[in-house]
């Protein structure tokens, strides 16, 4: 009896286990009104300026909140030319881009309000 309650108490462990949450992904901040370092990307305290920034952070699983303002794939902090007009943007598989948001200078409604008609 105790070797058959040892062996449905390890089976049911791994059950549960196995079931259990995946780990969530980074959120990357971007906010083009953002032009004091640092731009860790982190927070709506210190979001990426360049969307391809953060692109270039974010790995499968990551969500990146984009904020208002207008983005453009030249421009980033590492391997692009401003200005060149054939760049683009660098996508990353499983990578989900949320935009919307108000962003980080906003007091008042929070930073991380969104609603994509407005912002």
């Amino acid at each position: 009896m105790n070797w058959r309650m040892t062996r449905y108490t390890y089976w049911m462990v791994l059950a549960v286990l196995s079931f259990g949450p995946e780990a969530a992904g980074a959120t990357w901040h971007v906010d083009d009104s953002n032009t004091s370092a640092p731009w860790t990307g982190a927070d709506w305290d210190n979001p990426f300026q360049y969307l391809q920034d953060a692109l270039d952070a974010a790995t499968a699983g990551d969500t990146i909140k984009v904020a208002q303002g207008t983005y453009h794939p030249d421009d980033a902090t590492q391997n692009h030319t401003e200005g060149d007009r054939s760049e683009t943007f660098l996508m990353q598989s499983g990578v989900v881009i949320q935009g919307g948001y108000i962003g980080y200078d906003n007091e008042s409604p929070p930073p991380d309000t969104r609603d994509w008609e407005l912002y």
